[in-house]
């Protein structure tokens, strides 16, 4: 099967978005998503700064509305509920939030977890640096939130949410969502189409590769 990664952040409402459209195309073609969480962020820090000056800059009103706009389009698309900006207000601390997603995962809880981190701050804006908004969402997937919160403080957990930081700096990523099909990059949630291309190429080459196997022999 074709190799696909997400690097999301569920701070992001963009990355919520391809985040579910994401898991809709892979159940559809029937491929697994490694997924890589990260902090938006950091990444920013390390090779996006420019993003800082660009949000601190007005937009003219008719674009700005027009954005809110395309988002509330998209969400609509997606099926999901997205209040922008959330009542908890924006950007939030969601550190210890990917930092669960990142222990979640050899549990198979990550993305029942993801998702219901997603829907309580872009849907009931609920804030996700909240020790409380976590415990909850744990409850609500079966999770024992004092089990989490000791393995969010785990060393391990925490570099490898740093080394996924760190990958997607080095292989060209600069913010989330960002998906890989194989090592071709796409960034975005309205690059999906794109994706889907790619994902149904590797899966026709893979096909040709099965039915004409390389002979060999002496």
């Amino acid at each position: 099967m074709p190799k696909v990664e997400c690097f999301f952040d569920c701070s992001s409402p963009w990355s919520y978005m391809g985040f579910s459209n994401l898991l809709t195309l892979t159940a559809r073609l029937g491929l697994a998503v490694i997924w890589r969480p990260v902090v938006v962020g950091f990444i920013f820090e390390q090779v996006n700064r420019d993003v800082y000056t660009q949000r601190r800059l007005m937009a003219p009103p008719l674009k700005a509305a027009y954005e809110l706009k395309e988002m509330q389009d998209w969400a609509d698309a997606a099926g999901l509920i997205i209040r922008v900006p959330p009542q908890c207000g924006h950007p939030i601390n969601a550190v210890s939030c990917m930092r669960a997603c990142i222990a979640l995962e050899p549990t198979g809880k990550l993305v029942p977890f993801a998702f219901a981190a997603y829907e309580a701050l872009w849907r009931d804006g609920r804030n996700l640096g909240d020790r409380e908004v976590l415990a909850n969402i744990c409850h609500s997937i079966d999770v024992i939130p004092d089990h989490l919160f000791a393995a969010i403080a785990d060393d391990a957990v925490k570099q490898a949410l740093k080394l996924n930081n760190d990958e997607l700096a080095r292989r060209g990523g600069f913010g989330v969502p960002t998906f890989y099909v194989e090592e071709e990059m796409f960034f975005g949630n309205n690059r999906m189409l794109l994706v889907e291309d790619a994902l149904r190429t590797q899966m026709r080459k893979l096909e040709r590769a099965v039915a004409s196997p390389t002979l060999s022999g002496s």
